[in-house]
């Protein structure tokens, strides 16, 4: 499967040049309905990416939402085809070192 620039948003989380340590935690892709289309995963860390369908964040926790996509801990680099809808939000953590990229439309 291949994807594009003009096919979908993407929105890049973490960074390559991970010397601060500092990066991680939770990110708003999106509010309200969208989908999310696949997830690339650049680099992996020890923490399992979570994709969230959610209406608020408080902090670095999500609330108000359910868990609807995990990948594990340290997954291998690849892009991973996810295609589903979000019907309040779309929020994912991730661990520090690891580098992503969320493909999605709204």
């Amino acid at each position: 499967m291949s994807y594009n620039d003009q096919q979908y948003q993407k929105t890049f989380l973490g960074n390559p040049s991970i010397a601060a340590q500092t990066l991680g935690g939770t990110a708003q892709i999106f509010s309200g309905s969208g989908t999310i289309h696949a997830v690339i995963v650049g680099t992996t860390s020890g923490t399992a990416f979570r994709v969230f369908d959610s209406t608020a964040q408080t902090g670095v926790t999500v609330t108000n939402g359910s868990t609807a996509i995990v990948l594990k801990a340290s997954i291998a680099e690849n892009t991973y085809p996810i295609n589903m809808s979000i019907a309040n939000g779309l929020y994912v953590s991730f661990g520090i070192n690891g580098t992503y990229t969320v493909l999605w439309s709204q």
